[in-house]
């Protein structure tokens, strides 16, 4: 009897839902077959201002910078590169960066090293601190 009444609940809920966005449609029709208001001023009659001319100005002239800096980068000749010297380079880079680095530096092309299994619950770089013997030192008399 109980999933009876809640289907009859969802029922009416959809339809109220239905009903509902059937009304906002009708809104959005009504709204889209208006006929638009016509502007309050026209772009036309609006003449530039001198911060709007000048703004204009500055912008065709740094395109214009922009073209001929351009050509100048398309006619210079590519430079060449001691390749070895680059690799020895960055070689010596990757060797400070290991001396000085708080964590490992791993080299691009470096296999994955196998990882130790830690203790569960615990991070892998912790290790586990040798047991000692608790050592009570009492005189005999307390003992």
């Amino acid at each position: 009897m109980m999933g009876g009444m809640r289907g009859r609940a969802k029922e009416a809920a959809e339809e109220e839902r239905a009903r509902g966005n059937a009304r906002l449609l009708a809104k959005l029709q009504k709204i889209a077959d208006a006929p638009a208001a016509p502007p309050s001023h026209s772009l036309r009659d609006k003449k530039a201002s001198s911060q709007e001319i000048n703004r204009r100005r500055r912008a065709e002239e740094i395109a214009k910078e922009n073209m001929a800096f351009a050509k100048r980068l398309e006619g210079v000749k590519s430079a060449t590169f001691d390749r070895k010297a680059m690799q020895h380079d960055q070689q010596m880079q990757v060797r400070y960066l290991k001396n000085v680095s708080q964590f490992p530096v791993v080299a691009k092309d470096a296999k994955p090293k196998p990882q130790k299994t830690s203790i569960p619950g615990r991070p892998p770089w912790f290790k586990e601190l040798p047991v000692s013997q608790k050592v009570s030192i009492r005189p005999e008399w307390q003992s």
